[in-house]
């Protein structure tokens, strides 16, 4: 689920966290989670968004399902799932027994995976399509730091953008135009365009550090109302009573006004936001107190999570859930 590595705003911690082209996918397998999208009447399909194709997370494998959530199956065992904006493939790492994580992309009509072989290195994660389909940006370990890269979908054009930059980057999402990348340096938020020239950094140290708020290296950030605000998650302060982490939040930063603002509330734990083409809403993970259960193991003190895969406005209204015991949502562009 998600990583744990805190980095408290007010006094910064910086720290890091195939052969064969063409491999066989495992669409076919069945779905053997205790749980489905289907078992609880509290899930309900966004009825005011429009439709979409979905991809999300559980007992470590990836699956497919529609906004109206129909037609959910399984489709491979892995992680960082991102489904294309036309929803016809997934973007995810793929990692080998020598301990090596490569980016690959799944065919979901087909079946079959194509690892990205151009991409230097055996240590890259966490990629992202650009709104266009054509490209990807993702992190890749140089032997130093972490980079941001970014590569198109026909395995061609490999480039690393933050070769100049000094320390480690996270998280990269394109801006909904498609022309520059934003990401998290865990002490600041850093803007690149596409030929790795840095437009804007915004202090996170300097911005955030009087909201009791805390950023890892699993947090992401979003351009959101025309590149003047940012949406990400952050750790907070609040605890669950059984559970020894702090709950995370989604928030959003005014970067004309400097203002910040907690769109989900304090009652919920939020992670692995992701905003919606039609840049309204967002889907997110999210678990709440009641969703906390002790462990079957007499030896673990730890609570059992259900995670849910909610919607919410990039207003904070109309939050809803949709599918249980789900994480790490993605979507395809959105149609009216």
């Amino acid at each position: 689920m998600k990583k744990i590595f805190f980095v408290i705003l007010a006094a910064i911690v910086l720290t890091g966290c195939g052969n064969n082209s063409e491999l066989k996918g495992s669409g076919d397998k069945k779905q053997t989670s205790q749980y489905s999208s289907k078992d609880t009447s509290k899930s309900n399909a966004p009825s005011k968004i429009g439709k979409f194709k979905m991809t999300f997370a559980r007992d470590n494998g990836v699956n497919f399902i529609n906004s109206d959530l129909t037609g959910e199956k399984y489709l491979y065992s892995g992680n960082d799932n991102m489904i294309s904006p036309d929803g016809s493939e997934v973007v995810y790492t793929q990692s080998g027994q020598d301990g090596s994580r490569v980016i690959a992309i799944y065919n979901i009509g087909s079946g079959t995976s194509k690892v990205l072989n151009s991409i230097d290195g055996k240590n890259s994660f966490d990629a992202c399509f650009s709104p266009d389909g054509k490209m990807l940006v993702f992190c890749n370990f140089s032997g130093k730091k972490w980079n941001i890269g970014t590569v198109n979908t026909d395995d061609t054009g490999f480039k690393i953008l933050s070769s100049s930059y000094g320390t480690d980057l996270f998280c990269p999402t394109f801006a909904p135009d498609g022309k520059s990348i934003i990401c998290n340096g865990m002490n600041e938020f850093v803007e690149f365009d596409l030929d790795g020239k840095i437009l804007q950094k915004i202090s996170v140290q300097e911005q955030f550090n009087a909201k009791n708020i805390y950023l890892s290296s699993a947090n992401r950030v979003f351009f959101i109302n025309n590149k003047k605000e940012l949406l990400f998650d952050a750790d907070t302060e609040v605890f669950f009573e059984t559970a020894r982490e702090p709950i995370s939040n989604i928030f959003v930063y005014n970067i004309e006004s400097k203002s910040i603002r907690n769109i989900s509330g304090d009652k919920i734990s939020c992670y692995d936001p992701f905003v919606l083409s039609d840049g309204k809403n967002i889907l997110f993970s999210a678990f709440t107190k009641e969703d906390l259960s002790k462990s079957t193991d007499p030896r673990d003190m730890e609570p059992v999570i259900l995670s849910w895969v909610y919607t919410m406005g990039i207003d904070g209204k109309g939050k809803t859930k949709l599918i249980r015991n789900a994480y790490e949502p993605s979507a395809s562009n959105v149609i009216q």
